[in-house]
């Protein structure tokens, strides 16, 4: 696409004609539409390609934004970076005050939640398209939010000090090679040198970082961390956020977090996770499987500990009991037989295989025992507390 959209191709865009052809389109069938454009679009083939490419994608993600036939997108890779509409909308609920800044806008999905909470808000972005999208994008959804075409270091060097100001910062995770990358000193803009003058401009940082980040590192890069959040939606870890506030000093709280039908949340503190002993034991009746939020998060004792849990081994991390426990956050399991004969799973058309520190690869364990993926059986494999391999045939509690 394009470095910017004009006037004349926002309305084009807006036509009803083009609006239902891209609403139509098949989006697998994009090469076809680009060697063969239809009069309609031709001379904007490439315009239209990227409308109808991100509005597939927005299907899921972005809901409110697919049903709206107002709505203009940016290019495609805008919409793998952004937040999907609820996890934007669980970022809205932990800042508040008088005055946003979104310095890395974007899409703009974040602006748009964030700035429900504040009376006044700032969408800042050096993309000239990106502004111009989200300029014509706010209004569409009954906004005004000031919209600046600047890069986050000038837009913060000319701006006024102001105690009530939260900066939300969603840094860029690809080089200037176009690769990915997800350490913060490795996106763009650097925030741990940017850091210290939004902490003399505001008085609160919440800052959205890749799913990959190293969180221990980026405790030892980042002052004043009050919570990370690392936010997973169905059992996906999808982001982490980290609030920073100016005066805070003390260890900051972890929140594990899962949102699917119902939303599990794990707080703990590093130091007790470090100071908590695993029980370890043989595996019982139910077998307990803590979600990604939790194991990204490394709370890989206390989990077990608060729900009264016996832990496999110290790098198994799955739990067990004889009892079912209401409220692990995580999948829970009855356990049917430990290492089943063949033809017991034989006689299962479908059973799903999930390993852990165990020493055989799903490819290999599935050609073993020919299983095909699916149903509601499940074969859990594991080293137990005496490095011994278990295999464990389940059902869902």
């Amino acid at each position: 696409m394009t470095q910017s959209i004009t006037a004349d191709q926002i309305a084009f865009l807006q036509s009803e004609e083009v609006r239902h052809f891209i609403r139509a389109f098949p989006a697998k069938d994009i090469h076809l539409l680009l060697l063969n454009p239809p009069e309609l679009i031709r001379g904007n083939e490439k315009l239209v390609a990227d409308q109808i490419k991100s509005h597939a994608k927005a299907r899921h993600k972005l809901p409110l934004w697919y049903e709206n036939e107002q709505v203009i997108y940016p290019p495609p890779l805008s919409l793998e970076q952004c937040s999907s509409t609820i996890t934007a909308a669980y970022k809205r609920d932990l800042v508040q005050g008088d005055m946003l800044v979104d310095l890395t806008g974007g899409m703009g999905v974040d602006s748009l939640a964030l700035s429900q909470n504040f009376n006044q808000s700032a969408y800042v972005d050096t993309s000239p398209l990106l502004t111009a999208t989200f300029e014509h994008n706010q209004k569409v959804f009954g906004d005004n939010i000031q919209v600046v075409n600047q890069t986050a270091e000038a837009f913060i060097s000319g701006y006024t000090a102001s105690e009530e100001t939260t900066f939300f910062i969603d840094p860029s995770r690809r080089d200037a090679a176009a690769k990915k990358v997800f350490q913060l000193e490795d996106c763009s803009p650097d925030i741990i040198s940017l850091l210290p003058e939004l902490l003399s401009k505001g008085k609160t940082v919440l800052i959205k970082a890749a799913p990959m980040l190293d969180i221990k590192a980026a405790m030892k890069s980042l002052p004043n961390i009050e919570r990370i959040h690392i936010l997973a939606l169905r059992n996906e870890v999808k982001e982490i956020l980290i609030l920073i506030k100016k005066d805070y000093d003390q260890e900051p709280m972890i929140s594990a977090v899962n949102m699917h039908d119902t939303t599990d949340r794990f707080d703990f503190k590093y130091s007790k996770e470090q100071d908590a002993t695993a029980n370890f034991g043989d595996l019982k009746k139910y077998l307990y499987d803590p979600n990604d939020a939790i194991t990204k998060a490394g709370a890989f004792k206390l989990v077990g500990t608060k729900h009264g849990l016996q832990k496999m081994a110290p790098n198994t991390h799955f739990f067990s009991a004889d009892k079912l426990i209401a409220g692990f956050p995580g999948r829970v399991f009855e356990v049917l037989a430990i290492n089943p004969k063949k033809t017991i799973l034989a006689q299962l058309k479908n059973t799903n295989v999930i390993l852990k520190n165990h020493p055989s690869t799903t490819a290999e364990i599935r050609k073993k025992y020919k299983l095909k993926d699916g149903g509601d059986h499940f074969l859990i494999g594991f080293r137990d507390h005496d490095s011994k391999a278990i295999l464990a045939l389940c059902k869902k509690s």
